[in-house]
C-alpha cells in the first residue's frame, strides 16, 4: 500500500525552515549545557549569563517586577 502526501510549495519549506531551525536549537543546546551546569553549581536562581559577541556576563537580579497590561 502507497501513502500519498500532498503537500503545498508552503508546507514544504515550512518542513524545511523547521528541520534547520531543529538542527540550531539542538546546536544551540549542546553549547550551552556548560554554562547551565555552572549556573547551578555555582549561583542562585536570580542569576544569568548574558553572551554577546564582545562579552560573558554573569548578572544577577536584585529586584524584578512583571509589568502586566492593566488597560
Amino acid at each position: 500500500m502507497t501513502c500519498t502526501i500532498n503537500r503545498t510549495k508552503r508546507e514544504v519549506k515550512e518542513v524545511k525552515t523547521f528541520s534547520k531551525f531543529k538542527n540550531k536549537q539542538d546546536e544551540l543546546e549542546e553549547l550551552a549545557k556548560p554554562l547551565v551546569e555552572y549556573l547551578r553549581d555555582n549561583c542562585h536562581p536570580y542569576t544569568s549569563i548574558v553572551i554577546t559577541d564582545e562579552r560573558v556576563a554573569v548578572v544577577e537580579t536584585a529586584l524584578s517586577v512583571p509589568m502586566l497590561n492593566t488597560d
